[in-house]
């Protein structure tokens, strides 16, 4: 620790520049680091998503499901296969063992599809390292007065290609048999058609929820003024809570830990040191995370 000191009393210019550096690239770490309001957990599943519009559910079974079903066999971990099929929509999800490298798997897989040729019409399949099961980091409600199938169509039309194209998106969607009467939702007493987004796995939460609620406002002055938007789960909000509550506890801590140092040293130049010390250690720290 003494020649630690030594040098960096003998190279006092090398040392502010490093001290300098170290807290800008914390700042700039900091500002890019991904929020999410639960874990990251690299869940060993790949996921498929494919649109075949207008078709119906034993249409996406054969013409869909069972060929992407086919593309994974024979692949290293490979543990089970489900799939649904449902009108306009396949769902096949494959769980690998654990311990598995993922990106190599999801590699694996989009090489495989580009070996199947699917029936016209059918969009493009989007794979994802995604658990299918996780919260919603979205859920909207629709509402118009009205016949409940111009709804579905104004929201399928017009909504959720919108949607679907803001960065960070993985999927937004309406409950399956919402065009056919199947499924009914109701908001406030009123028919509403409900829309779930999730987002890709390593996109951030807030910008995403930022970017999709953005599009909703660019979207409302070419539709009627009958249609509302209701906000049923956000994370954002509880999201910027906690960060905003973690920034104020850090800085009450450090203010509060440079006057005790203070009343107990009553020298200045030591409570300066410590004052630029504890900054440069948790803003080194924020590189090393974002790293």
């Amino acid at each position: 620790m003494n020649l630690l000191s030594r040098m960096a009393l003998r190279g006092r210019i090398i040392t502010i520049v490093a001290t300098v550096l170290v807290m800008a690239g914390g700042v700039f770490s900091l500002t890019r680091m991904q929020v999410e309001l639960f874990p990251d957990i690299d869940f060993p599943l790949i996921v498929l998503v494919t649109l075949y519009p207008q078709a119906g559910p034993e249409s996406v079974l054969q013409d869909v499901t069972i060929p992407l079903e086919d593309a994974f066999r024979g692949l290293d971990g490979l543990d089970m296969i489900r799939s649904t099929s449902s009108p306009g929509f396949s769902l096949v999800v494959a769980e690998y063992e654990f311990g598995i490298e993922m990106d190599q798997a999801a590699r694996e897989v989009e090489e495989r599809l580009q070996t199947i040729t699917l029936p016209p019409g059918v969009q493009p399949p989007r794979v994802a390292r995604i658990n299918p099961d996780e919260f919603p980091i979205l859920q909207l409600s629709v509402l118009q007065d009205g016949v409940p199938g111009s709804l579905f169509d104004l929201v399928t039309n017009e909504v959720l290609p919108e949607i679907s194209q803001v960065p960070g998106v993985f999927t937004a969607e309406v409950p399956p048999g919402s065009d056919t009467g199947a499924s009914i939702t109701r908001t406030n007493g009123q028919p509403s058609l409900s829309i779930t987004i999730l987002k890709e796995p390593d996109a951030n939460t807030v910008a995403v929820v930022d970017g999709v609620m953005e599009a909703i406002e660019d979207l409302k002055p070419g539709l009627s003024s009958e249609v509302e938007f209701v906000t049923v789960v956000n994370q954002a909000p509880q999201i910027e809570a906690s960060i905003e509550s973690l920034e104020r506890e850090a800085t009450f801590g450090a203010v509060l830990a440079i006057v005790v140092i203070f009343v107990f040293l009553l020298s200045v130049r030591p409570t300066l040191v410590m004052s630029i010390s504890i900054p440069t250690s948790i803003l080194g720290g924020m590189v090393i995370m974002g790293w």
